[in-house]
């Protein structure tokens, strides 16, 4: 029986001169740690921080020089039952209510993950994250009921996927138990003796090879919907493959862990189970075509290429994409006016400039106009947008029920005439957004081969292992974050047990630790470097012409610096006590600066 062991704190040196190439390296490393994490996104995070609480020493790796993963940028929403909230609208909910909808909505879903979160999410999910400084209790977030529910279980953490991830990001890092190490790409996992011992990682910012040892790994690397040609090679059989479709999940997510996993013995399961969107927009930022941006838009109208309505745009998603998918060329237009315009929510979009935002739209001052601009029949697409405004002003979509007697569902907008200059378009297509399945877990979160034997030391959880099959072939919504923070606590509380052999309990509490830094006082910032100090050490401009992919952050984020003209204090506001270099990056105080970026309303 392998025992946890209790090694000093491993040392990573994490300079600010991380902003130059070979940052990331682990620079110091004593002793090995207990347990290996790969990917430092919602699932990742959560199991290393259940690791630290029962003792065990954990390194988390990941590909970017930040924390989140793909989580970071979602809505942040949860499905959660028996809550405060739910109380407050008075929702009666029950464990077989929730049961029947999980199994009626997804038709197979895993019995044990469904089981069990049905059972544990209000304590082990709600519970656990307030704890920690998330927070559902603003009246705007009151839960919604959305396709496949009959209550309305929907909450949106405040702040949405920031507000969600960060708090745990906070914890771990406060933990003495737990190190980072970014820019640090998962190749192989170490096998010796019939027993996972680690993982060869390659430095993602100069491509050197290391070898990093543990008695554990845990997988949380994400899915595989930015891998198009997996995305498509796995499409469910029986439906139509797009002529087109756009990658809409992390740049990140392109299935390394499964490969680690599978050449270390383990299985892949319901690979063609997959929940991707209708309402993809091409980034105007991306070169390439391929990836895209989820919006939406609840006073626009689709149409196709005939310029004809098609489908009622407010419903669920699955079916939406059905539909879309018998449309000529498996796109359409989403077509709306001036007011509408400020009504479109496009995720990303607070990452772009005016100008990028504008050329993903196609404006014109008439709607005839607007039809020659994109390719449609003028006459056909006024006529669409005019019986649409009468049916909004008779009250009733008699084409879609889209909605009747003026009333739509819980969530949705009242309809609105589309008839205020000047009008816009944008053309939509299918986005892939989510992986259903992946690498085969038992109930543990523990990694199985096909004959569905553990393999000694191997663990995962969130996106690469499917999320543990709980959503079956359709996900009610919030049936991702939620099964990704479960199956991480899960699989930390597990590899610790399966070390030392016991556990005092599988879910201890949280133990926070300064989780929350004092800000630095303004008289600190008035004295910091200016940033003309800074660029004379730090190469940024050069590093921002890096194609490594461990500066793919960093070129994001240093993109938005200069069209914003920030002060390089702005976001490094705790090296401002230093009186030169070296430096060294505070991630913990640093987090509060993600803000700038990731506004969270």
């Amino acid at each position: 029986m392998y025992r946890v062991t209790f090694p000093k704190k491993i040392l990573i040196g994490v300079l600010l001169s991380s902003l130059a190439p070979g940052a990331g390296v682990l620079l110091s490393q004593p002793r090995d740690p207990d347990v290996i994490v790969v990917g430092a996104g919602i699932a990742g995070l959560a199991a290393a921080l259940e690791t630290a609480q029962h003792g065990a020493s954990v390194l988390v790796i990941d590909l970017w020089s930040v924390f989140g993963g793909h989580a970071i940028v979602s809505g942040g929403g949860v499905l959660l039952t028996g809550t405060p909230n739910q109380d407050r609208m008075g929702v009666v909910d029950t464990e077989e209510i929730l049961t029947k909808d999980f199994f009626e909505w997804g038709k197979s879903p895993d019995p044990d993950w469904v089981r069990y979160y049905v059972k544990s999410n209000r304590k082990e999910i709600h519970d656990w994250l307030l704890r920690l400084g998330v927070s559902f209790n603003d009246p705007f977030y009151d839960p919604i009921r959305l396709p496949g529910n009959s209550r309305p279980r929907f909450h949106q953490a405040k702040g949405g996927g920031f507000g969600l991830v960060s708090p745990i990001y906070r914890a771990a890092l406060a933990h003495p138990n737990v190190e980072f190490l970014f820019n640090t790409e998962g190749v192989e996992l170490l096998i010796s003796e019939g027993r996972i011992q680690g993982v060869r990682v390659r430095n993602a910012r100069n491509g050197e090879l290391s070898e990093l040892k543990a008695s554990a790994v845990i997988l949380a690397t994400g899915g595989f919907q930015s891998n198009l040609d997996l995305v498509k090679s796995n499409w469910p059989a029986g439906e139509t493959v797009p002529r087109e479709i756009l990658a809409g999940s992390g740049p990140n997510s392109l299935g390394s862990g499964l490969v680690m996993a599978k050449a270390a013995g383990g299985s892949l399961h319901r690979m063609d189970h997959m929940w991707n969107y209708s309402s993809g927009m091409k980034d105007p930022r991306d070169l390439t075509g391929k990836r895209g941006l989820r919006t939406f838009n609840t006073r626009g109208i689709w149409v196709n290429q005939s310029g004809q309505r098609f489908l009622n745009e407010d419903s669920a998603e699955g079916e939406r994409l059905k539909i879309l998918l018998k449309q000529p060329g498996t796109t359409y237009w989403n077509v709306f006016d001036e007011p509408g315009r400020s009504d479109l929510s496009v995720f990303g979009w607070n990452w772009m400039s005016e100008e990028e935002k504008s050329r993903a739209l196609v404006k014109a001052d008439t709607l005839e106009e607007l039809a020659l601009r994109i390719g449609l029949p003028a006459q056909a697409l006024q006529q669409t947008v005019a019986r649409y405004n009468q049916m909004v002003d008779s009250g009733a979509d008699e084409d879609f029920d889209r909605f009747r007697n003026h009333r739509v569902p819980q969530g949705a907008t009242p309809p609105v005439v589309i008839a205020k200059p000047p009008f816009y378009a944008f053309q939509g297509f299918p986005l892939a957004r989510k992986s259903m399945g992946g690498i085969r877990t038992d109930q543990y979160s523990r990694v199985v081969d096909s004959n569905n034997n553990v393999i000694p030391g191997l663990y995962a959880a969130g996106e690469v292992a499917g999320f543990g099959g709980i959503n079956g072939v359709a996900a009610l919504e919030g049936t991702f974050l939620g099964p990704s923070l479960l199956m991480g606590r899960v699989a930390g509380a597990k590899a610790v047990e399966d070390l030392r052999g016991s556990v005092e309990s599988l879910h201890r509490e949280p133990r926070l630790l300064s989780a929350n830094p004092t800000p630095p006082a303004p008289e600190a910032l008035e004295s910091a470097v200016d940033s003309e100090n800074c660029v004379s050490c730090h190469t940024v401009a050069e590093d921002l012409k890096s194609t490594a992919r461990g500066y793919e952050h960093f070129r994001l984020v240093h993109r938005l610096v200069f069209l914003r003209n920030y002060n390089c204090v702005q976001c490094h506001s705790e090296v401002s006590s230093h009186g030169g270099p070296p430096h060294r990056i505070d991630r913990l105080r640093q987090v509060q600066n993600c803000e700038l970026c990731h506004k969270t309303g």
